[in-house]
């Protein structure tokens, strides 16, 4: 059987926790919500 490569949804899931985790810290005016908010619709 062969193996799956999960290297790169590992990142992505990653990337999404980080970046939802972000976005609950920062308010909607800040430019850094805009950034954390972009990084979880990707």
């Amino acid at each position: 059987m062969t193996d799956i490569e999960t290297t790169y949804l590992e990142r992505c899931v990653s990337t999404l926790e980080k970046a939802y985790n972000l976005l609950r810290t920062v308010q909607p005016e800040e430019i850094e919500y805009d950034m954390y908010r972009s990084a979880c619709y990707c």
